[in-house]
């Protein structure tokens, strides 16, 4: 879970071309976005045949990687995949091919008859920022590209991404309500972007003051060499560059060697911090403490260059007489927050979101926060699944909520392929889901997807 991104999840995101894009021409200035014509559409199987994709790749604008996927049976409604969030320590960008339910995103949302369209971002780590470009722009041209390359006007958009990208997907529908029809975030830090900063920061300080003398990362000169903080308020490179050889592994035997005696080190670490776990799973301890911990060293160093300073503020907390290291948000960063990161709860368009309610990473306190700033009922709807782990949901529940979001922004229930849900277990499953949530979709066979997205164009 080196990328955490939504990673795994990985899970919806869908869009939707048309029929059989025709190539476009070579772009003629810089500011035209460069098409690359694909035709290999990884996990595309014969029985897919109906809403098999033709795919185009190129670069945005802002040098962000794009790829956008319609399918030959098209509904000419697009889904836009915010990805999640990528190690900035990363050089070269990336297109993510998340999966969820052994299907890749792309392959659900095309199967449904749906485009979809992603992007990399123009940058790893935090991709909002006072530059030129920021992921909104890319998810803007995104949609205007699609229209450009189908040469047909798309009838809706929506918006989804799982961690940051359920952050982006929010300030997504709230300040792009003309762009996009509906949106679905999964897991994001959404409700209070200062809130999320300060849980990782907390989780970091109260770890050192707790663990620092139990870690040995030199273990030839079998000394502690915890690096803790240079100003003004860095992570170590030592973290960053020898997180997988060296500090993962010690911070795993550290907690497993507390755990195996009284574990009152992790337990007070844990009761402070309030970073959840599966209390009938003692294995999710040690994979909440990694989890935090690879955020904060990975993420803070390019955190305090996007904001123009540290972010983190703990002067004003209670740490139950633990002894931390004190740190001072810099006022920079704090209005960069609230310009680019920071949710207004102000909607005009349908928002759905999804969270475990056991989530180390982003917690499920984002459902709260979120809900306290939005108007009560109508365009916002919470979804919460009882479960351990970040953005862990399954395809059933993914889809359900899609659905959801599709009633909401349509007024009418989704049909799904059984192309997508195969076994009878799983369709149940996820009927059954759906109705739970208000939801009422349909499950039929790929032909009857094909006249229904065909008798609409033909009322049209």
């Amino acid at each position: 879970m080196k990328q955490r991104t939504w990673g795994i999840l990985y899970i919806f995101g869908l869009i939707l071309i048309f029929i059989g894009i025709t190539s476009c021409d070579s772009p003629t200035t810089v500011e035209e976005p460069v098409l690359e014509r694909s035709e290999q559409v990884a996990g595309v199987s014969p029985t897919h045949f109906l809403f098999r994709p033709t795919c185009e790749e190129g670069t945005l604008n802002s040098g962000a990687d794009f790829k956008i996927c319609v399918p030959r049976i098209w509904n000419r409604e697009l889904v836009v995949y915010a990805p999640g969030y990528r190690d900035p320590n990363l050089g070269d960008l990336e297109i993510r091919d998340d999966e969820i339910g052994g299907f890749s995103v792309q392959e659900i949302v095309n199967n449904l008859g749906f485009a979809f369209a992603t992007t990399s971002y123009h940058k790893n780590g935090l991709p909002l920022t006072e530059d030129e470009f920021d992921a909104l722009d890319d998810l803007i041209q995104l949609v205007e590209l699609t229209d450009e390359i189908t040469r047909r006007p798309l009838r809706k958009s929506y918006l989804t991404g799982p961690s940051l990208g359920g952050l982006v997907s929010v300030l997504g529908i709230e300040t792009l309500a003309k762009t996009f029809d509906a949106a679905l975030a999964a897991c994001g830090p959404y409700g209070d972007f200062r809130w999320q900063l300060d849980y990782f920061g907390d989780f970091r300080v109260v770890f050192d003051a707790l663990f620092a003398e139990q870690i040995v990362v030199n273990e030839n000169e079998n000394k502690n060499e915890w690096p803790i903080w240079t100003e003004p308020g860095y992570v170590d490179e030592f973290l960053i560059d020898q997180w997988d050889n060296v500090i993962e592994p010690a911070i795993r035997d550290a907690i497993a060697d507390d755990l195996d005696n009284d574990g009152a080190l992790t337990n007070q670490l844990l009761e402070i911090t309030g970073a959840p776990v599966d209390s009938a799973d003692d294995g999710t301890i040690v994979e909440t403490v990694v989890d935090i911990l690879w955020y904060h060293v990975h993420g803070t160093n390019d955190a305090i260059e996007v904001l123009g300073g540290q972010p983190y503020d703990n002067n004003e907390r209670d740490f139950n007489d633990v002894i931390v290291e004190r740190f001072e948000a810099a006022p920079a960063a704090v209005a960069a927050i609230d310009a680019h990161y920071q949710t207004s709860g102000l909607l005009q368009r349908p928002l759905v979101t999804l969270h475990t309610d056991l989530d180390p990473v982003n917690p499920v306190e984002h459902q709260q926060l979120y809900r306290a700033k939005a108007r009560p009922g109508i365009l916002h709807t919470p979804i919460t699944v009882s479960r351990y782990g970040h953005c862990n949901f399954t395809l059933e529940e993914v889809l359900a909520a899609f659905s959801l979001m599709i009633l909401k922004s349509t007024a009418q229930d989704l049909l799904v392929s059984i192309s997508v849900l195969p076994e009878p277990e799983q369709q149940q499953v996820f009927l059954n889901k759906a109705r739970d949530i208000g939801a009422s979709p349909q499950i039929v066979p790929p032909e009857e997807l094909k006249r229904s997205i065909e008798q609409r164009k033909n009322i049209e």
